[in-house]
């Protein structure tokens, strides 16, 4: 239901993809985003995923990472559910970013 990529396909989305048509996505908490975030991400917590879960756009691909990878599946798990249907996974997370 979603694709998983590495860092450097990330970096490659992040370089050449436009905002008319992906979205990045955020999943850790408020303290993790403010030690260290990548640029064009939206922080959109995973603990708080009751209340942003089906507001997201449903016409773009929504990227999704968080520390290590394991939080952005379960949030693009629970987007599929609802219903979304162009994801991606960032692989190992931030972590492995760096």
């Amino acid at each position: 239901p979603w694709a998983n990529i590495d860092v450097s396909a990330l970096k490659d989305m992040l370089d050449s993809a436009s905002d008319d048509d992906t979205m990045f996505v955020d999943v850790r908490e408020r303290d993790e985003w403010d030690a260290a975030r990548l640029p064009r991400f939206e922080l959109k917590p995973l603990s708080a995923a009751g209340e942003w879960l089906e507001t997201l756009p449903r016409d773009k691909k929504l990227v999704v990472m968080c520390k290590g990878g394991v939080r952005s599946e379960k949030a693009c798990a629970a987007l599929a559910q609802c219903g979304y249907d162009d994801l991606v996974n960032v692989e190992g997370g931030i972590m492995t970013y760096a």
